[in-house]
C-alpha cells in the first residue's frame, strides 16, 4: 500500500497506471510537498518545479455524468502564470510529477468560477460535500473529512478572489428568440438570433442558414444599464436594457426581450463578466498609472457596472406569452467557442 504522511491510503498494492512497478511496502510522505515516494518514478524535470505550483492537493470524490455515481479522483490545484486551475486525476500517479504526458481527466478553470456552495444543495450526495459552479457548469466535490473539506474550500476561495481579474477567453453562445427587438435588426418570435458573450462584451448576431453567426451589433459592458429574469406560464426570458447614448443617459434606452430557458445562465455569463470588468478597472484605478482624467472617466464606468450588477431583477412578465403557442425551447447554450 502507498500512504501519505498522514496515514491515509493513496493506492492500494499493485501495479500503478503507466507501468509502475508493484510495491513491496509503504511508502509515507509520498505526496507532501518537501517529500517524495522512494521507488516510484519521478519525473526530475517536473520535480524541481512541484512544490511552487502546487498550492493543494488530496482525493475527493466526484459526481460522475450519465452514471451519476460517486468516482474517487485525486485532485492538485496548481498557480500559474494564468491563474489557478483545479485538475483531477484518476490516480496520483497520473499527474506530472510522475508522468511527461499531461493526463488530468478535467481542468476546472477558478478564474471561471461564479460562486461555491461550501455546503451542496443536491441531494443524496455523500458527507463533506460542496459545489463549485462555472459560466460552464457546476461540479459537486465530496472531502473524506469535515477538515479536509474546509481546507479545500479555504484554499478553492482564495484562489478565486486572487484570480478576480483574470478574464477567460472562452466565448459562450446562447441561441435566443427575439421577442421585443427595437432596433429592427433581428428576426422576432424565431430561434434565429445568437447572444455571444465573452470578455470583451455581447456581440448580437443572425444565425444563417449554415449555422454562421453574423453580427447585427455589439454590446460593451458599460452599454447594460439592467437586465432581468422574466417568468411567464413556465417560460423564462431575459429583459436586457441598454444605453444607446455615448453619455448614458438613462433616457436614452433600448429594451430587448430574448426568450430563452437558459436566461439564468446567460444573466449569469453577463453579470460574470461584468464583474471581471469591475475588478480590473478598480485595478487600474488602484495602480494609479492612467492620467487624472482617464482615472476617472474609468471610476465612472466602474461604478456605472456595479450599478448594473446590483439592479438584476427577477420577476414575471406577460412578453414571454407572445406566441404562446409555439414549442418549447431546445437547448439555447452551444459549447464555448
Amino acid at each position: 500500500d502507498v500512504t501519505d504522511e498522514h496515514g491515509t491510503l493513496v493506492r492500494s498494492s499493485g501495479t500503478a497506471h503507466g507501468g509502475v512497478a508493484r510495491r513491496k511496502s509503504t511508502v509515507y510522505g509520498s505526496m507532501v510537498k518537501g517529500k517524495k515516494a522512494t521507488g516510484w518514478s519521478v519525473n526530475p524535470r517536473v520535480e524541481k518545479h512541484w512544490d511552487s505550483v502546487v498550492v493543494h492537493q488530496g482525493w475527493l470524490l466526484k459526481k460522475g455524468g450519465l452514471a451519476k455515481s460517486w468516482i474517487k479522483r485525486y485532485a492538485v490545484l496548481y498557480k500559474t502564470a494564468m491563474g489557478h486551475f483545479l485538475c483531477y486525476y484518476a490516480d496520483f500517479a497520473k499527474t506530472p510529477l510522475f508522468h511527461d504526458e499531461e493526463r488530468e481527466r478535467r481542468i476546472i478553470d477558478l478564474c471561471k468560477v461564479t460562486f461555491v456552495r461550501p455546503v451542496s444543495n443536491h441531494a443524496d450526495v455523500p458527507p463533506n460535500s460542496f459545489d463549485i459552479c462555472t459560466i460552464e457548469r457546476e461540479w459537486t466535490l465530496s472531502a473524506d473529512s469535515k477538515a479536509s473539506m474546509q481546507q479545500w474550500l479555504q484554499v478553492v476561495t482564495r484562489a478565486i478572489d486572487e484570480d478576480t481579474a483574470i478574464v477567460p477567453d472562452d466565448e459562450l453562445v446562447f441561441t435566443v428568440k427575439p421577442r421585443v427587438d427595437p432596433s429592427m435588426q433581428l428576426v422576432k418570435n424565431e430561434y434565429s438570433t445568437a447572444l455571444k458573450v465573452s470578455a470583451s462584451g455581447v456581440s448580437v448576431c443572425a444565425v444563417t442558414a449554415a449555422d454562421e453567426l453574423v453580427e447585427r451589433f455589439f454590446w460593451c459592458y458599460t452599454d447594460f444599464f439592467k437586465w432581468s429574469i422574466l417568468h411567464h406560464s413556465g417560460k423564462t426570458g431575459l429583459n436586457v436594457s441598454v444605453f444607446t447614448s455615448a453619455d448614458f443617459d438613462v433616457k436614452d434606452r433600448h429594451e430587448f426581450l430574448f426568450r430563452t430557458r437558459d436566461a439564468v445562465k446567460l444573466a449569469t455569463a453577463i453579470e460574470f463578466y461584468i464583474e471581471k470588468f469591475m475588478s480590473i478597472m478598480h485595478l487600474y484605478l488602484e495602480t494609479g498609472t492612467g492620467e487624472a482624467g482617464v482615472g476617472e472617466g474609468a471610476d465612472d464606468m466602474a461604478m456605472g457596472a456595479s450599478e448594473m450588477a446590483t439592479d438584476n431583477l427577477l420577476g414575471g412578465d406577460e412578453l414571454l406569452d407572445i406566441g404562446a403557442g409555439d414549442d418549447d425551447d431546445d437547448d439555447g447554450m452551444t459549447a464555448p467557442r
